[in-house]
């Protein structure tokens, strides 16, 4: 995904009850499948975020911006690009139900947000990937590596 970089491949560890289905996004035109989770999953997920007593979704979809790369672009940071998203993510949830939805306009939103490459925009489509990748690391709750102090 170029400008965000890339740690590693996703993880195969499952959290709140998410299993990976294979749904035909707008990508799929391509012949390619995406594996992406499930709407239950999602909905799992921003239920316990936006409890009674839950962090908000914001924060979680910051740190899945982070484990992404997104820091590395600077403006804007993780955290003011969450809580534009969390507005997505509230759509999905509360009215339209639709997971690959979600990620077209995640990628739409990364793509509006993100550095010009070679003087223009790139297609929705090329930042898909990266969309795809910060759902999955949101409802895995997944937290940034741990910065590393050398002695």
């Amino acid at each position: 995904w170029g400008a965000f970089g890339r740690e590693g491949g996703p993880s195969n560890g499952r959290t709140h009850g998410e299993t990976h289905e294979y749904t035909m996004g707008e990508h799929a035109s391509r012949g390619h499948l995406s594996p992406m989770i499930t709407f239950s999953a999602f909905r799992d997920r921003y239920t316990d975020d936006t409890s009674t007593g839950g962090e908000g979704a914001t924060q979680a979809i910051a740190r899945s911006l982070e484990r992404i790369g997104w820091r590395s672009v600077r403006e804007p940071t993780p955290e003011d690009l969450a809580g534009e998203l969390v507005m997505l993510f509230a759509e999905c949830a509360h009215q339209h139900r639709d997971v690959a939805r979600l990620a077209l306009e995640i990628a739409s939103v990364l793509r509006d947000a993100g550095p010009l490459l070679d003087g223009g925009l790139p297609p929705v489509e090329a930042y898909l990937e990266a969309a795809e990748e910060l759902l999955r690391h949101y409802v895995r709750n997944d937290a940034p590596p741990a910065p590393i102090h050398l002695m």
